[in-house]
C-alpha cells in the first residue's frame, strides 16, 4: 500500500493525476504517521503561528492514523494538516481549507460504500450528499433515456458531476447537490426504471427502482449490505437467475457472521465469481416452492418475463404437449402464483419491481401487470397439466 500511495502521488506531482484523485488517495491511505512528544501529537507552527500536524507516509514511528481519521477527527482539534511536506507531492491544508477536505472525506466514504456494500451503510447513502441531474428551473431529479432505460442520474463527487456535464451536455440538464430530499422525492415516484450512478466513471452502477423507497424506510436493499430475506432454496436460485448468474457451478452453504447465521450463494456472472448473503435457509427447505408469503426480493417484472418465456415454447393445442412442455407449464404456473402474491388491489405495484429491466417492462406493458392478465397467464399454463 505504501508503494501504491507513493506511486499515485508521484503521478500527481508530474501532472498525470487530478487533484481530486490525489485527495482520494490521501484520504484512503490507512497508515499515516504523526510524530509525538511526551505522548502528545507534535505540531509545527507556521510563520503566522498556525499550528500544523505533519503526517508522513514513510515514517516508521509516531502515532498511526488513516487519512479519513486525520481529516475528520484529529486535525479540526489541532489546526491545519500537512501531508508528506518533504516530498514533491506534499500537500498542506490550513484550518480554513479543512472543510473542503472534510467534504471530500464524506465523498470517499460514500464512494467506498457504493463500491463495496456492507452493514451499517444506509445512513451514509441516505444523507449523501449526491450530485443529481435535474430538470432546469425545477430542481427536481430528471428522468432521461440511457442504454434503453428511463433513468435518474446521480453522482457521488463533484468530478463525476463535471464528467456528466461535459459528456452529456446535449441533455440540457442541470446538476445540483442534494441530501435526503433526493430519496424522499424518488420514493413517491414511479416514472423511472432505475437510478444510474456515476456514468462513464469507474464506479458506474445501475440501482433498481425500489432502492429509494427502501432507503427512506430505513433499509439498504443492495446485495450484501444486509442478508437478502430469502424464504427457500428455490427462491435463492430464482433470484440468481433474475440477476444474470450462470446456472452451473452454484454453491449454497450456511455461514456464521456477526449478524447471525446466513446462507451464502456462490455463483458466476460471466467470468466473475461472487458471493451473495441471504437470510439462513435450511438446506432441506423447499427446493421447488417459493414460500407462502409474498417475496421481498424477487422482481415482479422479471417474473412476468419468465412466465412469458415458458409459455412461448408451448404448443397451441394442449393435446400436443409432451413431458418437456408440461414441465415448462408447471414452472409457469408456480411463477404466476408467485406474481399474484405481489398484486395489490388489481395491479402489481411499483414497489414490487426490483430490477431496472423489470420496471421497464412494467412501464411498457402496464396491462400485463393487472390481476386479470396474470390470472389469464396462469390459466393458460395450468391447462397443460
Amino acid at each position: 500500500m505504501d508503494d501504491e500511495l507513493r506511486g499515485l502521488l508521484a503521478r500527481y506531482a508530474r501532472g498525470e493525476l487530478s487533484a481530486d484523485d490525489a485527495r482520494r488517495a490521501i484520504l484512503r491511505y490507512p497508515k499515516w504517521r504523526v510524530a509525538e512528544i511526551d505522548g502528545e501529537l507534535e505540531t509545527v507552527a507556521l510563520d503566522d503561528g498556525t499550528p500544523m500536524l505533519i503526517a508522513e507516509s514513510s515514517a516508521s514511528d509516531g502515532r498511526e492514523y488513516s487519512g479519513l481519521e486525520l481529516v475528520r477527527d484529529i486535525a479540526p482539534l489541532v489546526g491545519g494538516l500537512s501531508f508528506d511536506p518533504d516530498e514533491p507531492w506534499g500537500s498542506a491544508f490550513r484550518p480554513g481549507a479543512l472543510p473542503e477536505l472534510q467534504s471530500w472525506a464524506r465523498t470517499v466514504e460514500l464512494e467506498d460504500a457504493v463500491a463495496k456494500p456492507g452493514p451499517g451503510q444506509r445512513d451514509l447513502l441516505y444523507e449523501g450528499p449526491w450530485w443529481v441531474a435535474v430538470s432546469p428551473g425545477t430542481g427536481r431529479p430528471a428522468v432521461h433515456r440511457a442504454d434503453g432505460l428511463d433513468v435518474i442520474t446521480i453522482m457521488t463527487a463533484p468530478d463525476a458531476a463535471a464528467t456528466f456535464r461535459r459528456t452529456e451536455r446535449h441533455r440540457g440538464l442541470d446538476v445540483v447537490r442534494l441530501g435526503p430530499a433526493l430519496w424522499g422525492d424518488l420514493a413517491k415516484r414511479s416514472d423511472f426504471d432505475g437510478v444510474r450512478l456515476n456514468p462513464l466513471r469507474p464506479l458506474a452502477q445501475l440501482w433498481p427502482p425500489h432502492v429509494p423507497a427502501m432507503l427512506v424506510a430505513g433499509c439498504d436493499p443492495r446485495p450484501n449490505a444486509e442478508p437478502l430475506p430469502a424464504r427457500t432454496v428455490a427462491e435463492i436460485h430464482l433470484w440468481l437467475d433474475q440477476h444474470g448468474a450462470r446456472q452451473e457451478k452454484r454453491e449454497l452453504s450456511n455461514r456464521a457472521t456477526p449478524v447471525g447465521e446466513v446462507t451464502v450463494a456462490r455463483a458466476w456472472w460471466n467470468y466473475d465469481r461472487r458471493e451473495i448473503a441471504f437470510t439462513r435457509v435450511a438446506p432441506a427447505s423447499d427446493t421447488e416452492g417459493l414460500g407462502s408469503v409474498p417475496s421481498r426480493i424477487l422482481c415482479a417484472g422479471k417474473l412476468r418475463q419468465s412466465i412469458q418465456s415458458k409459455l412461448a415454447g408451448l404448443p397451441r393445442l394442449t393435446w400436443r404437449a409432451d413431458a418437456w412442455h408440461r414441465q415448462r407449464a408447471a414452472l409457469a404456473v408456480g411463477w404466476a402464483l408467485e406474481l399474484e402474491k405481489l398484486v395489490c388491489g388489481e395491479r402489481v405495484p411499483f414497489a414490487a419491481l426490483r430490477t431496472p429491466e423489470g420496471a421497464h417492462l412494467w412501464h411498457l406493458e402496464p396491462q400485463a401487470f393487472t390481476a386479470r392478465a396474470i390470472r389469464k397467464l396462469r390459466d393458460r399454463a395450468a391447462s397443460f397439466r
